[in-house]
């Protein structure tokens, strides 16, 4: 009964959230893709009743071409059978689709890859669609493709299942110009904890370089943190390699201290982002004295607590000077002042901290201005109003390495190489969930 008076309760409330979003989408001259996708719906009408858009397109709309097939959601597919209701055989218009079920990676993003089985078997609104399966393989050798139609058959699904999405494995043929090709090497590896593991495929991955002096290597990993101890080791043996969007630039530490800095130099009352300050790398107080700061009073700010005479004197006397020479620094850029952007308070706040000094390469003063860059866009008057519109910002800003042009190691999400080609390939801890922790490393060559 709860449950369900919320959900009438977000019944009323949803219609008025998205009106209130349209009308700020007008004030402000932006959109989204949801909103085009909606309002494209909308212009189009119902299938029974087509709207005038729908009717004016009827006549124009000779031939639609849908790539990626297997990534499209459910709301794009309502979206193409309104564009060709009321097509018929014969009429000369066509519609081609293009797709591969097994590569469907984009479910986060509302794709149905069981749509995609459902229009290969019914077509789509009214529309028929002759099927058509390509079998050859142009991108690999012929020994990798028999060892993918061995594998793949035996870990997919025997068969399609729409209700769940299931895809049965489609074999695939091998070209006469790759005969003989293809090398591939399985590493199994039984209770071996995360620093072990890195340390083989550093092995694996310097052999292959050294062994094919022109060819490229890419080393995939299903997520980022998998690389968290393959990375370092990959700079202390002086491998070089070309980091494609791998970390996210709130994931990096000067930034996250930044990001502390700039929610203190906003908000006094962001207790979090003051005691990381305190405890970062510009203050450096103990957790000993951060806590005779901080106990006893959830009221104060932290900032006034820096400020009571009697925290102060109860401090270690290293704690005490540490305290004392922070806000000496920081307290020029405390008084909010609008006239200066805040891109400016927090770059002159982070000077005067020292921040600069703390910095190890050019990489991460490049990421520090990009971070910069992103305060320059969403400050107003000096200050930001809610410090979730700067996190969700700088969420999607992922960090790619600076390399020479000549590099030849490429590391990458599995999600990311999707479409790409490598010399040889090396599968990094393919399993990461299983209790006993097998991994599985494979060098693939001819692909």
């Amino acid at each position: 009964d709860d449950q369900w008076a919320v959900l009438l309760a977000l019944f009323e409330l949803l219609p008025l959230a998205v009106g209130e979003l349209r009308r700020l989408f007008g004030e402000r001259g932006v959109t989204d893709h949801n909103e085009v996708a909606l309002s494209a719906g909308r212009a189009l009408g119902d299938i029974d009743e087509p709207g005038d858009v729908a009717l004016m397109l009827d006549y124009r709309v000779q031939h639609l071409l849908v790539d990626e097939m297997q990534d499209t959601s459910i709301g794009q597919y309502d979206l193409l059978k309104k564009l060709t209701a009321g097509w018929v055989p014969g009429d000369g218009r066509t519609i081609f689709c293009v797709g591969d079920p097994m590569q469907s990676i984009y479910r986060f993003r509302d794709a149905e890859v069981g749509e995609f089985l459902l229009a290969k078997k019914k077509g789509i609104g009214s529309t028929r669609l002759n099927s058509l399966t390509l079998r050859r393989n142009f991108r690999s050798g012929e020994n990798l493709v028999h060892w993918f139609n061995t594998v793949f058959n035996s870990v997919m699904p025997l068969k399609d299942d729409v209700a769940v999405g299931a895809i049965s494995y489609s074999e695939s043929a091998p070209i006469s110009e790759k005969s003989g090709e293809g090398v591939y090497e399985v590493h199994p590896l039984f209770d071996v904890d995360p620093e072990r593991e890195a340390q083989y495929s550093l092995q694996i991955i310097a052999r292959c370089l050294e062994e094919n002096g022109d060819k490229d290597v890419a080393v995939l990993v299903r997520s980022r943190t998998q690389l968290s101890r393959l990375l370092p080791m990959l700079r202390r043996a002086g491998i070089e390699y070309r980091a494609v969007e791998i970390d996210r630039l709130t994931d990096l530490p000067e930034i996250i201290d930044l990001i502390a800095l700039t929610r203190a130099l906003c908000h006094d009352d962001d207790r979090l982002a003051w005691l990381s300050l305190l405890r970062g790398p510009w203050a450096g107080l103990r957790w000993a004295d951060i806590h005779l700061i901080a106990r006893n009073d959830s009221k104060s700010t932290v900032r006034e607590l820096c400020a009571d005479p009697e925290r102060i004197a109860a401090l270690s006397d290293d704690g005490r000077q540490r305290l004392q020479d922070f806000m000496e620094r920081l307290s020029p850029w405390l008084a909010r002042n609008a006239t200066q952007s805040l891109r400016e308070i927090v770059e002159l706040a982070w000077c005067a901290l020292g921040g600069p000094a703390l910095l190890d390469d050019t990489e991460q003063l490049a990421n520090v201005y990009r971070y910069l860059d992103t305060l320059d866009r969403i400050g107003i008057a000096g200050t930001i109003d809610d410090v979730r519109e700067l996190e969700q910002r700088l969420d999607d800003e992922r960090v790619s390495s600076i390399v020479s042009a000549d590099c030849r190691l490429h590391v990458m999400t599995m999600h990311k190489a999707k479409g790409l080609q490598f010399d040889h390939v090396v599968l990094h801890g393919p399993d990461s969930s299983s209790s006993l922790r097998p991994r599985l490393q494979r060098v693939n060559r001819g692909r």
